[in-house]
Order: C-alpha cells, then sequence, then structure tokens
C-alpha cells in the first residue's frame, strides 16, 4: 500500500492532469476509512473522535511527541511523548502559563518506575512535591480519617493530616502492634552513638517477659535495668528474673 502526503496527492489531481488508476489508488489508501480503520467523527460539534480498533501513532521529533491537546482558544496544555529530555519513557507532561512543558507523569522504560512530577523516578513510586503541597495524602472512603498522610515537610501522619513529629499515630483502638519471631525490640538511640541507647524488648515463649535494656559505651555487655515478669507481674531492676512485685538488687 503505497501512501502519500496531502502536497503529494494534490499535484496528481492539478488541473490539465490525468490521474491513473494508480494514483487513485494511492489517494485511496493515504486516506482514513470509517470502515476499515474504524475511525469515525459522529455529527454534532460536540461529539468525541470514536475509534473502533487499536490506534497506531508515530512518534515525532527528538522528543517523540505522540499528542497534544489543547484549550478552546488553541493553546497547546497537556502532551504525550515517549521522551522527556534524554530519558526514554512514557511522559504526560503539562504547559502551564509562561512556562516550559513540566513532566506530570512518567514511566521509565528500562526499570518500569514511576515518577510523580519527576522524570528521574529512583523507585517503584517516585512523587517530588512542590512548592507548598503535601507528598501523599491517602483518605478512607467516608473520609472521616485520614488513614495516611506526608507533610510537605517529611513528617508522616496515621490517622491524622496535622503529624507534628517524624510520625505521629492518632486512633482509639491499639495503634501500634510490634511482632517477632524472637525478640521484638524497639530501640533508642543517637544518630552517632555506636553502642549507647536503650531496648524496649519483649520476650516471648514460655518467659513472656518484658526488658528495658541499656547500652553503654562503659561496659562491654548489655545491663539489664527493668524486667516485668507478664504472667506474674513481678518487677525486677538490675535482674532478669523478679521473684516479686518489686525486686531492686
Amino acid at each position: 500500500m503505497a501512501q502519500k502526503k496531502r502536497s503529494e496527492l494534490k499535484k496528481l489531481f492539478e488541473t490539465g492532469k490525468k490521474p491513473s488508476q494508480q494514483n487513485f489508488a494511492d489517494f485511496i489508501d493515504s486516506t482514513l476509512n470509517i470502515k476499515d480503520d474504524g475511525i469515525e467523527n459522529p455529527a454534532g460539534a460536540d461529539t468525541p473522535l470514536k475509534i473502533t480498533a487499536p490506534l497506531k501513532i508515530t512518534a515525532q521529533g527528538t522528543d517523540e511527541k505522540l499528542l497534544d491537546f489543547y484549550d478552546a482558544g488553541d493553546k497547546n496544555t497537556w502532551s504525550i511523548n515517549q521522551k522527556s529530555g534524554d530519558k526514554p519513557g512514557l511522559n504526560i507532561s503539562h504547559y502551564a502559563s509562561g512556562e516550559v512543558s513540566k513532566s506530570k507523569l512518567f514511566i521509565n522504560s528500562s526499570n518500569g518506575n514511576v515518577g510523580l512530577s519527576i522524570d528521574k523516578p529512583t523507585a517503584k513510586l517516585h512523587i517530588r512535591q512542590t512548592g507548598n503541597e503535601d507528598a501523599l495524602r491517602i483518605d478512607d472512603e467516608s473520609k472521616n480519617t485520614t488513614p495516611f498522610f506526608i507533610k510537605k515537610d517529611g513528617n508522616v501522619g496515621i490517622g491524622t493530616d496535622s503529624p507534628d513529629a517524624k510520625l505521629e499515630i492518632k486512633g482509639d483502638e491499639p495503634v501500634l502492634k510490634i511482632w517477632g519471631q524472637d525478640n521484638a525490640t524497639i530501640q533508642l538511640g543517637e544518630s552517632t552513638a555506636t553502642n549507647g541507647g536503650f531496648d524496649l524488648k519483649y520476650i516471648g515463649s514460655s518467659e513472656k517477659k518484658l526488658y528495658i535494656e541499656s547500652y553503654s559505651e562503659c561496659i562491654s555487655k548489655v545491663k539489664q535495668h527493668l524486667t516485668i515478669v507478664s504472667e506474674s507481674g513481678n518487677v525486677g531492676i538490675g535482674t532478669t528474673c523478679p521473684d516479686a512485685s518489686s525486686a531492686p538488687p
């Protein structure tokens, strides 16, 4: 099937020319046919284009542009292309007033990483917040609570959209559960310390004890400062096997 540009076809049908059968065949094959190609613009100016068959779009330009979208004033607003600069991938960009095109959604061709407002995603989902926007918000169906929220300053809220700490959890039920096969532990310490800090540790199985342990730079081993036995209620300070509800050494 010979496909020709409009400029080539026009020359075949200029005044005085005698188009051949092949010229007519080229003309027909270079145009769209509702029945064969499955593309139709139904009657009515506001009726959208109807496509009933797979549509092939050949990319154009260095950024491999596929589609441009325009508003009623013939202003380019959105674009879809197969590159963002020199980065291959499916890219949806937006043109704001007086600004260059900015990527809003990018899918990397090689690794499948997805970027929101960033065309260099370094994770499976990479979100770049802009201005004073918050980074991520997830609401439940009734929108009466906020299951998960990340503020613009990086604070994370669960059950709240105004976290004042790196992690803030709000709820009426147990808000945090820590499970472990062996010695479920919460560690507290300085970011620059090598062996100082505290452990809040639960030992399950037959012992069922809660330890608060301290690590000190002046001793080489762990020192248990507080032990609570869940079944008996015994409390030990400086011992792991208290025999009474309060048993200092």
